[in-house]
């Protein structure tokens, strides 16, 4: 990517869950070098000392989570903060001299007033909102390329929207998004937390449009799906499973039909940490240096 140049890159919560995968992940890469770990936590402490299994990889100390300096020598600032940390530390002049990928919900969501009533805070970058791009490759492919600013998707959204938006494009169900339907929607959303380390499992119902057969889902998956490097269409009557995404960027989806009921049992799964958060990111990035959207990913 970028010829003979290197990205540099600048992480601010560098020794959270998502900021140490994206270390992990970016320090085997060639064309990358990591130019500062912002940890507030940490400020002036051996990163490999917090994380003794990057000894002699990483032996960098954290600094404090300064933006606007780290904007100053990095390409690419990755935020892997709290809601509210990047709204009130981002400006033009951030953005001016290095794109930013945000993995908290600051710049994800387009009406402020529901921002600020779920997550009751005062949303501090108000005019850079319409300007940021929702990073879900599969869907917003070229405009991520040109984007500047990255509103990273999180888990749960990312592997719903994917493993429904077929359906819901081509009209197979009786079911719409606000997006896709214009207008506001009430759905039922139910996570449940289980004892391990990584993975999310969506399973979705739906009821079938009359006349809707097997045909006309597998054509709509694989209109939508067959040439994206990371979603992988399991075979005929399969559910994804966690395991199988466990350390990869895949999404995989699964779908039965139940015809007692003309209903459809979709399945999805991703690695919460990867394509749910530092592998999503890596691959928005690399789409926005121009690069091979697989690499430091396979």
């Amino acid at each position: 990517m970028r010829g003979v140049f290197m990205i540099k890159v600048g992480i601010v919560g560098a020794t959270g869950y998502a900021g140490a995968e994206l270390i992990r992940l970016l320090l085997q890469r060639d064309d990358v070098k990591i130019v500062g770990f912002g940890s507030k936590s940490f400020a002036g402490e051996s990163y490999s000392r917090i994380f003794r299994s990057m000894y002699k990889y990483a032996d960098d100390i954290c600094v404090n989570d300064n933006v606007s300096e780290l904007s100053k020598k990095a390409d690419i600032i990755f935020t892997a903060t709290p809601q509210g940390f990047l709204a009130e530390n981002i400006n033009d002049e951030v953005l001016a001299n290095a794109k930013v990928i945000d993995l908290s919900a600051d710049f994800r969501i387009k009406d402020v007033d529901v921002y600020e009533k779920w997550y009751k805070l005062e949303h501090k970058a108000k005019g850079l909102i319409e300007g940021a791009v929702y990073g879900l490759p599969e869907l917003y492919r070229k405009e991520i390329k040109k984007a500047r600013l990255i509103a990273n998707p999180g888990c749960y959204p990312t592997c719903s929207i994917l493993s429904l938006y077929p359906l819901l494009k081509h009209k197979l169900i009786d079911e719409k998004l606000s997006k896709v339907a214009g207008e506001d929607i009430v759905i039922s959303f139910t996570p449940h937390l289980v004892p391990m380390m990584r993975g999310i499992l969506v399973t979705a119902y739906a009821a079938l449009k009359p006349g809707i057969g097997e045909e006309d889902i597998k054509n709509a998956y694989e209109s939508e799906y067959a040439n994206e490097k990371f979603i992988r269409l399991l075979r005929k009557n399969e559910n994804a499973e966690t395991r199988f995404v466990k350390g990869s960027n895949f999404v995989d989806i699964g779908y039965v039909i139940d015809k007692r009921t003309n209903r459809i049992v979709v399945t999805g799964a991703i690695d919460n940490l990867i394509k749910g958060a530092a592998g999503q990111a890596i691959q928005n990035m690399n789409l926005m240096f121009g690069g091979d959207e697989e690499c430091g990913l396979k």
